[in-house]
């Protein structure tokens, strides 16, 4: 049994946060005793800034890149459905282009591929009925819209092969090229 004097020492100890056994099983060690003091803290700040760069990089990149879509051909020439596409009314031209085609069995004798551009409601307001893709293009094919359909905000890429033979073909499409008038 502790004398009077330790049992107030161990009354103070108590209120301090100590232990009956002696404060040196109780507490805590230092913060980064074996971590090389600040190194953590940096660790934990790199990492966040890491996890932002990554964050931002996947949230920006895709505006810059060009989307690519593979579309299915069907045979005897039917039209896909329409892809979509915003367009800035201020401008009168779009595109398309054709990355790469090809069918889906046999010989690779697939060159090119055909592209309309319709409204909402289906009609066509390309100034051409069917633009030619020529595959492997590195620009767009600019496509202009009639006149008096020039307002239309959303339009729609419609695409079918050259031949009557199915095919599977990989394509880009913008609803806005910004060129100013000739």
């Amino acid at each position: 049994m502790p004398s009077e004097q330790g049992r107030k020492t161990l009354h103070r100890r108590r209120k301090r946060g100590g232990s009956y056994a002696g404060e040196l099983l109780t507490r805590r060690p230092p913060k980064n005793l074996h971590t090389g003091g600040r190194t953590n803290e940096k660790l934990k700040h790199a990492l966040a800034a890491l996890v932002v760069a990554v964050m931002l990089a996947v949230t920006f990149i895709p505006v810059f890149a060009e989307g690519y879509t593979t579309i299915y051909l069907a045979a005897n020439q039917y039209w896909s459905k329409g892809y979509g596409a915003a367009h800035n009314t201020n401008y009168y031209l779009c595109g398309a282009k054709c990355h790469s085609v090809a069918p889906y069995s046999g010989v690779d004798l697939f060159r090119r591929v055909q592209c309309k551009v319709a409204n909402t409601y289906g009609e066509t307001i390309g100034d051409e009925a069917v633009y030619t893709l020529v595959e492997g293009a590195t620009d767009f094919t600019e496509i202009k819209i009639k006149n008096g359909k020039l307002n239309t905000s959303a339009i729609f890429f419609h695409f079918r092969g050259n031949s009557p033979e199915q095919a599977v073909a990989v394509v880009s499409y913008t609803g806005t090229i910004m060129k100013d008038p000739d």
